[in-house]
């Protein structure tokens, strides 16, 4: 298979965990975690934490406080424990979930997580204007050319974008351009990076799909692909130096592919990006 095909394939595969996501004026509900119905509930639990952040599960202090309400019957509740195995009393076992929630006090992240806070900036400054539906009074050039054609031709323009790295010489084909930043990578990691990148802006990836599906008036005059805007993605995270560590991807785990720590990140996956 050619670079270009696995490349195609992980893509395709990676861009499943992002449910489709419909213009806010359309008034249409979307499942943001629809990309992981096909798992057991657990799981999709798990990964979808890794992936797209937050907490899956509430907190030690809303069963609390909901069990003082009166809002989850005690005697149900003692019942379904005891039936499970669990011995102590649900206080007991409320302060156990309370130890064992992890804190946010991690700081060794805090550059490299300042690093993709920029890269989403600048790239949601980008897809703002280019998938602007005529309410701009001053619309983005080049639009014609596609999301990637148009940020390939512009990006120079733009002062908050490092001229370095793939940025500053943006091949042609956005296939190109994620190969570029991914060769130092194994390929059987390539679907754990692309599935991270699209999930790190769901709202825009699932409007993305759902506009390349639907293939309407403005996707024909102003096109965007679910690949242009990885390329694009990729391509900041290159110029901005970000450290990357990709979760482990859906065909990794299924596989048992690499140990993984508490937060699923693999403890060895490779170098950082150039």
């Amino acid at each position: 298979m050619s670079t270009e095909s696995t490349i195609h394939d992980s893509i395709d595969s990676a861009a499943t965990t992002v449910g489709s996501v419909w213009p806010i004026h359309s008034f249409v509900t979307a499942n943001p975690l629809s990309g992981f119905e096909d798992q057991p509930f657990a799981d999709a639990v798990e990964e979808a934490t890794d992936l797209l952040g937050g907490r899956g599960y509430p907190c030690a202090d809303t069963f609390r406080t909901a069990l003082e309400r009166g809002q989850i019957d005690q005697d149900i509740l003692v019942s379904e424990l005891n039936e499970r195995g669990y011995e102590a009393d649900p206080e007991t076992l409320l302060d156990r979930i309370a130890e064992a929630d992890p804190t946010d006090g991690d700081t060794a992240d805090s550059d490299e997580e300042s690093d993709a806070d920029r890269v989403d900036a600048v790239l949601t400054k980008w897809l703002a204007a280019f998938l602007d539906e005529g309410r701009a009074h001053w619309p983005m050039p080049n639009r014609e050319e596609g999301f990637y054609g148009a940020f390939r031709t512009l990006v120079d323009h733009d002062g908050e974008i490092p001229s370095r790295g793939v940025v500053a010489d943006l091949p042609e084909s956005p296939t190109v351009t994620i190969e570029a930043v991914v060769d130092d990578y194994p390929d059987d990691q390539w679907d754990a990076i692309f599935e991270e990148q699209l999930a790190a802006l769901p709202g825009w990836t699932g409007f993305i799909k759902q506009r390349a599906d639907a293939n309407g008036e403005w996707q024909s005059e102003y096109p965007i692909t679910v690949e242009g805007y990885l390329a694009v993605r990729l391509a900041l995270l290159d110029a901005f130096r970000r450290r990357y560590r990709p979760v482990g991807g859906r065909r990794q785990q299924r596989a048992g592919a690499g140990r993984r720590t508490r937060r699923g990140v693999p403890e060895r996956v490779g170098g950082d990006l150039p």
